[in-house]
């Protein structure tokens, strides 16, 4: 079987990416994680990191950044299946339009190189975060545009949180 990593956006909402056994290529359309950020319709592919960024008056279109060394383990009775692995994407907080955001990345899982769910598993995700915390909290944006409260912690240089779902965080003023 084939295991594709390290995709490429082509800027035109598909992505490139090379097996990691016979570096054979593999083209598909972009996997696009949506949010509502106040007027701001935002959206970015878990698998590459295109973006963009929908305002009052504008679009935006990026390339967002990977986090390297991304993590995610099962805290739940149900394990997560063999293979799983996890990507991190820094987002710029002007895509999202709210100057209350400090930082905010988009976290896909995959299974192999499919889309994968937490389904009922609840995820503890972790990646290197250099940046201080102090006087933020942390919020998971649903598609919708509702806000959840998510607990995090600082752990031994990684930023560590738990989740039920992938998709778009980040950290906001705690007051």
């Amino acid at each position: 079987p084939h295991w594709y990593q390290n995709y490429i956006p082509d800027g035109d909402g598909e992505h490139t990416g090379a097996c990691i056994y016979c570096g054979r290529t593999l083209t598909a359309p972009c996997k696009m994680i949506g949010a509502s950020v106040g007027n701001v319709e935002f959206s970015a592919c878990g698998v590459c990191g295109y973006a963009l960024s929908y305002g009052p008056q504008d679009v935006a279109v990026a390339n967002l950044t990977e986090i390297p060394n991304a993590v995610i383990e099962s805290v739940s009775r149900r394990k997560l299946e063999h293979g799983t692995r996890v990507v991190a994407f820094s987002v710029d907080p002007s895509l999202l339009g709210n100057s209350n955001i400090s930082a905010a990345f988009v976290v896909s899982m995959f299974l192999y190189s499919e889309d994968a769910t937490l389904d009922g598993i609840m995820g503890q995700v972790s990646f290197p975060w250099p940046h201080s915390i102090a006087g933020q909290k942390m919020v998971r944006i649903d598609p919708d545009g509702t806000v959840v409260d998510l607990e995090f912690r600082i752990s031994a240089g990684k930023l560590v949180f738990n989740t039920g779902k992938m998709g778009l965080f980040a950290l906001v003023p705690a007051a």
